[in-house]
């Protein structure tokens, strides 16, 4: 008798995910049986199975009548073939697969328009038909100087328009709010048909989006103008657009997606200026692969008593790549796994000879090689000062994050304990000055560079909009480094460190602090990564410290969970067996608020 859980599957979504399903899983396959089959099954797994797993685009309403129903994992991105009202009704958890296909789907938009505009489907059959030989074609239209009208300036959307750039397109979109970009909006579908020679919908299926691509809105693209749908074929009336079609109201389109697909009209077919595909968008090898994967992914989390994987991946990552490391230029191969977008920070590095005898090298950098910034949403732009980023949530808010490396010498925690490190001076705690020359030597390792960012940062907090910085500071907190935990024996002396005091001044939190405020009993710390290890020319244990920092700032952010990342279970919430870093990582959880 096996003790695999049940797992119900509602549709052939894909037969290599499937396959793998079936060594984790008791698999019972509704789609091959007929309707009495299917009650008959249902019934007799009442009670024990809790999961599903579908295509999203398609359902089978009997799966909403298992009681024991807890999860609905949907292959794909639109959900709009599951039933959200009765899912939410019932607790049931739903995820998707999502990222992962943007550039795929983006990818067929392009094809789609170059198809259309330059006729290449009916040319190929020209040249197999011996036609040209007689005669030469007909000639396309071009795509320099024209507008490409997005309705939906989704994830798919923005990298459609970045693929449109290069052809030398401009764009126009419409959103139900505009965002902020360079992009020319329209807050009428209608008005931005008529401003556009190719109109492109990505709009997601549903109530909402049924037929709002009609008669009139194709009518105002003109007779010179072509449809592309990527999105959903509900969006569509497809009676319209044949009509538009047939009278020439429009000179073409370009659908991979349909209302009763795989059945698709007689009358579209028959059409001599239409592109039809068997909706590919995501149909490449490796997206569908990673489509599976999630999926997977997800009902392991769920069986397992974890977060979904949707849920508790991080959605934005300032990642450090130090110079001349082995690991330093796999970030790309990182985001790309990871379905991210990522920022490689620019390098901006100098160094100073500092000290009355000249001898002594501090470093003034402005920002430390290596450094990039990974978002699982789609980057808008840079910081006028090229430190962070504006990131587009899902929920339609932007908000910005900053990622720096600040340099790692003099280390004043070791210059306090007399440890030896690349010729850092020793400072008495003892001596009346030693808070005055701890603060002066972190002032001199790292104000010009914080200064800098602090600046690029008070820059954009007049939009209003969430702001996150995280970074290696390689300096303690003035949080930390109190009065109480020098008398606790925590630290030599109390130290109002000016970094974390700058930041704080700007107004920003201190996330792991905001949710630890007890310094004694959270200390945080996050270096080193192991153990107590040696120290560099020192055969004195390494102290540890938490000089790796997440701050924020926007009155609807909320910090819901801190969790200390490392190689040891006994230190760190979440342990790796091969942990890849000398530091420690923290892990912050936010809530942004709708209002």
């Amino acid at each position: 008798m096996t003790s695999l859980p049940h797992l119900l599957i509602s549709n052939n979504f894909h037969e290599a995910t499937i396959e793998k399903l079936d060594s984790l899983f008791q698999l019972h396959h509704l789609w091959k049986m007929d309707r009495k089959e299917q009650k008959k099954l249902i019934d007799e797994l009442n009670g024990s199975c809790q999961a599903v797993a579908t295509g999203s685009w398609a359902c089978n309403e009997l799966v909403y009548g298992l009681d024991s129903l807890a999860l609905i994992a949907a292959y794909g991105v639109g959900i709009d073939g599951i039933d959200l009202t009765l899912t939410n009704k019932k607790n049931v958890r739903v995820t998707n697969t999502p990222n992962v296909l943007n550039d795929d789907v983006a990818d067929i938009a392009l094809a789609l328009i170059l198809a259309t505009t330059r006729n290449i489907i009916n040319a190929d059959k020209y040249v197999r038909s011996g036609h040209w030989e007689n005669n030469p074609m007909n000639y396309g239209s071009g795509l320099s100087g024209k507008t490409l009208g997005i309705v939906g300036l989704g994830r798919i959307g923005k990298a459609v328009a970045e693929r449109a750039l290069p052809f030398k397109l401009k764009i126009a979109y419409h959103n139900r709010t505009p965002k902020n970009l360079d992009y020319i909006y329209f807050s009428s579908i209608t008005e931005l048909a008529k401003a556009s020679d190719i109109l492109v919908c990505i709009l997601p299926g549903g109530v909402e989006t049924n037929h709002l691509i009609n008669e009139e809105v194709l009518t105002a693209l003109g007779s010179e103008g072509i449809f592309i749908n990527i999105g959903r074929g509900s969006t569509v009336d497809e009676a319209a657009l044949t009509n538009c079609l047939s009278r020439g109201a429009i000179a073409g389109a370009g659908l991979d997606v349909y209302a009763n697909e795989p059945n698709i009209s007689m009358e579209l077919r028959r059409l001599e200026n239409i592109v039809l595909l068997p909706h590919i968008g995501s149909a490449t090898i490796e997206t569908r692969a990673a489509m599976g994967d999630l999926v997977i992914e997800n009902l392991n989390a769920y069986f397992s008593g974890k977060e979904l994987i949707k849920s508790s991946k991080a959605d934005l990552v300032g990642i450090q790549e130090n110079v001349n490391r082995k690991f330093e230029d796999q970030t790309p191969k990182i985001a790309k796994a990871l379905g991210f977008s990522y920022v490689r920070h620019a390098i901006l590095d100098s160094m100073e000879n500092f000290g009355g005898d000249g001898n002594k090298i501090r470093a003034r950098w402005t920002q430390q090689a290596g450094q990039s910034t990974l978002s699982r949403f789609h980057i808008s732009r840079q910081s006028p000062g090229g430190f962070g980023i504006q990131v587009e949530m899902p929920n339609g808010k932007n908000v910005w994050i900053f990622n720096t490396h600040l340099w790692h010498y003099p280390y004043v925690p070791y210059q306090l304990l007399k440890m030896k490190y690349h010729g850092g001076e020793f400072i008495d705690p003892k001596s009346n000055d030693a808070e005055t020359k701890a603060i002066l030597s972190a002032r001199i390792s790292h104000e010009t560079e914080i200064t800098k960012i602090l600046i690029d940062i008070k820059s954009v907090l007049t939009t209003g909009e969430p702001v996150f910085l995280t970074g290696d500071f390689n300096e303690p907190s003035h949080l930390d480094w109190t009065k109480e935990a020098a008398n606790n024996g925590r630290h030599p002396i109390k130290v109002d460190f000016p970094t974390s005091k700058h930041v704080i001044n700007t107004g920003m939190k201190d996330a792991f602090r905001e949710c630890f405020p007890n310094v004694l009993n959270y200390p945080g710390f996050t270096w080193p990564a192991g153990e107590y290890p040696e120290t560099p020319d020192s055969s004195i244990l390494d102290p540890e410290d938490r000089i790796d920092f997440i701050y924020f700032v926007g009155k609807e952010v909320k910090v819901k969970k801190i969790e200390i990342l490392g190689e040891d279970k006994n230190t760190s919430d979440i342990s790796f067996k091969e942990y890849p870093s000398d530091h420690r990582a923290i892990l912050a959880t936010f809530e942004i608020s709708h209002d």
